[in-house]
């Protein structure tokens, strides 16, 4: 029994992500333009203006960290605020993948 669910889960295909961090307004948001077919993209931020045709952007509530600090939370506890997802991958914002995200995972 427990082999089958195990043989179950490794043939499912992990739901992976792709997220990034815009908190306190100190950089130009980075926009994508790309889609990767079975791999969702999530931007955390503060800024309830913020929109994006591309990313899932989830606004969060600043607080007592300061945006850096805030930034920080979400890249190590991650599974804490993506738990809909088996993989992720943390991009900087300031940063352009050169190959498609499901090659890294």
């Amino acid at each position: 029994m427990i082999a089958n669910r195990l043989a179950q889960l490794f043939r499912r295909r992990a739901r992976r992500v792709v997220f990034t961090c815009m908190f306190g307004h100190s950089e130009h948001f980075n926009d994508f333009h790309y889609k990767s077919s079975g791999v969702d993209f999530v931007c955390f931020t503060d800024d309830p203006d913020l929109t994006s045709s591309f990313w899932d952007v989830r606004v969060l509530p600043q607080g007592s960290l300061d945006p850096a600090r805030k930034a920080k939370q979400v890249k190590a506890l991650a599974h804490q605020f993506l738990p809909e997802y088996e993989e992720s991958l943390y991009v900087d914002n300031t940063v352009r993948l050169k190959i498609a995200p499901r090659e890294l995972f």
